[in-house]
C-alpha cells in the first residue's frame, strides 16, 4: 500500500490498529463467493482485505467520491492486483444526480453533512447513485455484505437501499460518528 502517515486511516493502518475487532468479524464472514459493497471506501482497506478470500468471478463495489482517495483507492486495487475490485467514483445517498461533497484536511473525514468532523478546505459536486438503482443498472444477482462509513450519510445511503436490504438480507457493518 502507499501510505501517507500524514492521514489519520494511512497511519492507523500502517500500525495494524484500524478497526482490527471490526475487520476481524468483517473477515470471518466472508467467502470465496460473497458480493461485497464498500460504501465510503476511502483508500480501500475493506475492499483489499475482502479480495483476500473473494474469487475473481465474485466482486466488490468500492464507492469513494472524493478525488485524492480515489485515486489511492485505484493505486491500491492495481498494486494488489485486486480485479475482484470495481472502483466508482461516486457518493451513495437516496437519489441519484448530484451532491454537495466535503472536502476536508484528512479524506477519511469528507462527507456531505452539515458538521464535517475537520475543517472543510473544498466542496464540490459530486456524482450521487442510490444502491438500489446501482444494483439494478449492474443486474448484480446478490449482496452479502455492505460496509457503510459515510461519516454522517448512513441514512441517506440506507433509504436508498430499501429494496436491496429487503430482497437479500445482507450483513451490514455500520459505522456512526458522534456528530450524526
Amino acid at each position: 500500500m502507499d501510505i501517507d502517515f500524514n492521514k489519520d486511516v494511512d497511519f492507523r493502518i500502517y500500525i495494524r490498529k484500524f478497526e482490527d475487532h471490526i475487520l476481524f468479524v468483517f473477515q470471518k464472514l466472508l467467502s470465496v463467493d460473497s458480493i461485497v459493497l464498500d460504501i465510503g471506501a476511502n483508500i480501500g482497506w475493506y475492499s483489499l482485505i475482502a479480495a483476500q478470500k473473494i474469487k475473481a468471478e465474485n466482486h466488490i463495489y468500492a464507492f469513494e467520491p472524493a478525488s485524492n482517495a480515489y485515486q489511492k483507492l485505484l493505486k491500491h486495487i492495481s498494486l494488489n492486483e485486486a480485479s475482484q475490485i470495481s472502483a466508482h467514483n461516486c457518493c451513495i445517498a437516496d437519489y441519484e444526480g448530484e451532491i454537495l461533497l466535503n472536502i476536508c484536511e484528512d479524506d477519511a473525514y469528507n462527507s456531505v453533512g452539515n458538521s464535517p468532523i475537520l475543517n472543510i478546505q473544498e466542496q464540490v459536486n459530486s456524482p450521487v447513485i442510490n444502491i438500489d438503482a446501482f444494483i439494478e443498472k449492474y443486474r448484480i444477482p446478490k449482496v452479502d455484505i455492505i460496509k457503510i462509513d459515510t461519516e454522517g450519510a448512513e441514512m441517506l445511503v440506507l433509504k436508498g437501499a430499501k429494496k436491496t436490504l429487503q430482497k437479500f438480507s445482507p450483513v451490514i457493518f455500520l459505522k456512526l460518528i458522534k456528530k450524526c
